[in-house]
């Protein structure tokens, strides 16, 4: 297939064959109205359990803050990083998370992005933060030093 790249190419046409000529007309207005009514869909801030917290429940709620535009939350929960293997994952309309069954302990890494029905689809997501469920007390210490205190 040939390529014309100014009215001039035109000129070397051959007799006989066969040409497809497209012509795309846009509007400026409508292409405009459409480009400035599509806003990315913000990224929610993650706000508990804090980075790198310990908590000692098994079922620690999730919190992070409302977006403006979004129609609903993906929350995702793995025990790796890159979340190549989601523990859980659920969609929901309000900006908080408690898992319905207790989670075991163990470390976890959550993160949650937004979804806007307004033109943004889905935000991006941010940097996962991780909490460690720690359920079981501590051992009562073993008085040593000094004797008969």
């Amino acid at each position: 297939m040939q390529k014309f790249g100014c009215m001039n190419d035109f000129m070397v046409l051959r007799k006989k064959s066969l040409y497809f000529l497209f012509i795309i007309l846009l509007s400026s207005s409508l292409l405009s109205n459409n480009i400035t009514n599509i806003k990315a869909t913000t990224t929610p801030t993650l706000i508990s359990p804090a980075d790198a917290s310990y908590v000692t429940t098994s079922t620690p709620t999730a919190t992070w803050s409302s977006v403006s535009g979004a129609t609903d939350y993906h929350i995702q929960l793995s025990l790796v990083s890159d979340f190549s293997t989601i523990m859980g994952e659920d969609y929901i309309t309000s900006t908080s998370y408690t898992p319905a069954t207790g989670l075991p302990d163990n470390t976890y890494y959550w993160r949650v992005r937004a979804h806007s029905l307004s033109g943004g689809g889905w935000s991006l997501w941010p940097t996962a933060w991780t909490f460690t469920v720690d359920t079981a007390a501590p051992a009562t210490p073993t008085l040593v030093d000094p004797n008969n205190f």
